[in-house]
């Protein structure tokens, strides 16, 4: 629970229950959590889900996230590769639709400001 002040930048009217409540349904279902700490405190996260697939046997599942607006034309451009992965998010696109794996940390993205879409699924 400790990155729960970032969930609330991101979701602010996300209670510790409501955060508590969909961690403890994804967590059975091999979601984890990569948090970025500096100075004690939670400046990124991104989550993931680990399964197994018949066609293909393991694979990691990246969040999808949306980059904010005053950000997105500071990123690199979208490459071909996360284009098409895009493509198949459970939610519509939405401008600044990016994957957080793609999103390489830099001094000039300092302050970078993110959301999750509604669902990943």
């Amino acid at each position: 629970m400790e990155q729960f002040p970032l969930i609330q930048q991101l979701y602010p009217d996300y209670s510790t229950e409501k955060y508590h409540d969909l961690l403890s349904a994804m967590l059975p279902n091999n979601y984890k959590q990569l948090i970025v700490v500096e100075n004690g405190i939670t400046i990124g996260l991104a989550g993931f889900w680990i399964g197994t697939k018949l066609w293909s046997g393991k694979y990691l599942e990246l969040d999808n996230v949306v980059v904010h607006e005053d950000w997105v034309k500071q990123l690199p451009p979208m490459g071909s590769d996360e284009d098409g992965m895009l493509a198949f998010t459970a939610q519509a696109r939405e401008l600044g639709s990016r994957l957080s794996c793609q999103i390489v940390l830099t001094p000039e993205l300092d302050g970078l400001q993110v959301t999750l879409p509604e669902s990943q699924y």
